[in-house]
């Protein structure tokens, strides 16, 4: 887990160019490493939960449930800015199977198994492991949050998101307070590839609604303070895929590197380990604008940026 404090922006006169810096700490989970206190929670403007080789779902262990534990404890109930990646997507939305309905802020009288979906899950990946690229429908959430930032014109009207994957789990369910925001055509292969999390139901109606009234305008207009015309926005915003592959590093080591490592355990074979990185590489261009799209959406709806 790693928290992030002293979000600062500024600009370079000599280059006309918009610069934010983030200073990140790092909290080890599996050591049971979290902020001690609640000013030192307060004093950081948000929590990346990343990704990792184990499953969100195994709360036997006692690492993961912490986690859960903590997730629902100190960013939930407190309404704190979070983005989650991969395990963390996973791990956010399981989270939610530790509380009861009332706490989940259902108020709805439905039957057992709408309650469990209402309460979120995460499971094995329904198609099996996955690595390399991969399009998905953006839903009108999805649409909205992670295209309004028009960081580029190619991408920013396309139906579709594309990102790289490297997983063997999904997010099955999500709680009442959550919505997707891409996932399969048929929404149920894998309906849930990225979500946004809201304080309560009402809060996610009322996006809903408002979002059908603002009429395709850019997300900065509409979280700005001045103008008089905010919609309610999530707190927390989780992905499925790895948006941080995109960067020099991250695609040159992180990604080759993990999609080695599924090989070598077995997870996929050679032929897909190869198809995964000699297609991200012919897609390069479109997967980078698709993440850059999506990540400065997510670090402005999250007032990071």
């Amino acid at each position: 887990m790693a928290a992030a404090a002293d979000s600062r922006n500024s600009y370079d006169l000599a280059s006309l160019q918009f610069i934010t810096s983030i200073r990140i700490t790092i909290y080890h989970a599996q050591t049971n490493d979290y902020p001690i206190t609640q000013e030192e929670w307060d004093s950081y403007n948000g929590i990346i939960i990343p990704g990792s080789l184990s499953a969100a779902y195994d709360t036997h262990i006692e690492w993961i449930h912490k986690l859960q534990t903590i997730i629902q404890s100190e960013i939930v109930a407190k309404q704190r800015k979070c983005l989650g990646i991969c395990f963390g997507h996973q791990c956010f939305a399981h989270s939610f199977e530790l509380i009861d309905g009332k706490s989940n802020n259902t108020t709805r009288n439905d039957s057992s198994s709408s309650k469990q979906a209402r309460r979120g899950s995460a499971s094995k990946c329904t198609i099996g492991n996955i690595a390399g690229r991969k399009s998905f429908k953006l839903t009108n959430e999805g649409k909205f949050l992670l295209r309004s930032s028009r960081s580029s014109t190619t991408s920013s009207n396309k139906d579709c998101i594309d990102m790289l994957f490297t997983r063997g789990d999904m997010v099955e369910s999500l709680p009442s307070v959550a919505v997707s925001l891409c996932g399969s055509d048929d929404n149920r292969t894998l309906p849930n590839e990225a979500c946004a999390y809201f304080s309560n139901e009402d809060d996610v109606h009322m996006f809903q609604q408002q979002i059908k009234q603002q009429d395709e305008k850019e997300l900065s207009a509409v979280v700005d303070k001045g103008s008089g015309d905010e919609v309610v926005l999530p707190y927390a915003i989780t992905f499925q895929a790895h948006p941080e592959y995109m960067t020099s590093t991250g695609y040159k080591i992180n990604y080759v590197n993990t999609v080695k490592a599924m090989k070598d355990r077995g997870s996929i074979t050679t032929e897909q380990q190869e198809e995964a990185i000699t297609d991200a590489k012919l897609h390069y261009e479109m997967l980078e604008r698709d993440c850059l799209d999506a990540i400065v959406s997510t670090g402005v709806i999250l007032g990071w940026f």
